[in-house]
């Protein structure tokens, strides 16, 4: 089996196992902890999927490894300040309006680049994973 079929089985696995997580994290928990939470631990759950056979075939193609962190870092950080912004919120929102204010306030003047950083994201993920799993050794 060569390198890049590895690759193609260990991200079709994950994105199986990150199905039946994501699907599962859906149905079991209340609509209002997904929409806190849930996306966010999706995207963790996919990134200790996928990144470690996209590590594996950077290193078996001779490319720089480090390109791996185009996808753990921002995947990473996104997840973990919606995780930590909703519980900053919960712990003090009853008693200080601070992260609801510092939420609208970030809404207000950079929402509008929110779509538009999604997207560049996006492609860069699907660059990214795309140029490893060519027709290469």
């Amino acid at each position: 089996m060569t390198s890049r079929d590895r690759y193609r089985s260990a991200l079709t696995r994950g994105a199986a196992i990150l199905l039946a997580a994501a699907s599962g994290i859906y149905l079991l928990t209340p609509g209002r902890w997904f929409s806190f939470y849930g996306w966010a631990a999706i995207l963790l759950v996919a990134v200790a999927l996928f990144s470690p056979p996209l590590v594996r075939r950077l290193q078996d193609l001779g490319r720089w490894r480090a390109w791996a962190l185009l996808f753990i870092v921002p995947a990473t950080l996104i997840a973990l300040v919606q995780i930590g912004f909703w519980q900053v919120f919960f712990r003090f929102g009853p008693t200080n309006p601070v992260p609801g204010v510092i939420r609208e306030m970030f809404w207000i003047n950079a929402g509008f680049a929110v779509p538009y950083a999604t997207a560049a994201l996006a492609f860069t993920w699907l660059w990214l994973f795309w140029s490893t799993g060519r027709n290469r050794p």
